[in-house]
């Protein structure tokens, strides 16, 4: 998915308790254990 800043996307996610895994500076993973099975990838646009 892409989001308008990752930083806040991911400030917003730690905050709500989602472990995060961030592969490099472009990308946040919410491995499948963290979202219902499945992988969910955020960049910014």
């Amino acid at each position: 998915m892409q989001v308008d800043n990752l930083a806040a996307c991911e400030t917003l996610l730690k905050k709500n308790g989602v472990k995060l895994l961030k592969p490099d500076a472009s990308r946040l993973l919410v491995p499948p254990s963290e979202a219902a099975h499945l992988t969910l990838e955020f960049a910014e646009r």
